[in-house]
């Protein structure tokens, strides 16, 4: 098995080690809106663990999210969609089994 991240096949224990060296280099490139370094952390009790993060900057920085109306309302082209991604932001790429070629 192997997990594929910008063009590459990996086996599963390097997958993480290539994300986090692509993420850290994405970071000091400055693409994200605020810094994901060390938001303050706890993990809640119960048998899930989940981990509580609290980032005060994402509150002050992040994009606002889009007002609707209407469930159905008609595609704007110009408010944001990941049609408008930079592709120097693109980490990674899902495909299909049958339609993968290392």
């Amino acid at each position: 098995m192997c997990v594929a991240l910008l063009f590459l096949c990996l086996p599963p224990l390097q997958f993480d080690t290539a994300i986090q060296q692509y993420w850290q280099a994405a970071m000091e490139h400055g693409y994200f809106r605020y810094n994901l370094t060390k938001p303050a952390s706890r993990v809640l009790p119960g048998p899930m663990k989940f981990i509580a993060l609290h980032n005060v900057d994402r509150g002050k920085l992040r994009r606002p999210p889009e007002a609707f109306t209407h469930i159905q309302q008609p595609f704007d082209w110009d408010k944001f969609h990941f049609g408008k991604v930079k592709h120097r932001e693109v980490s990674s790429r899902l495909l299909a089994a049958s339609t993968f070629r290392p």
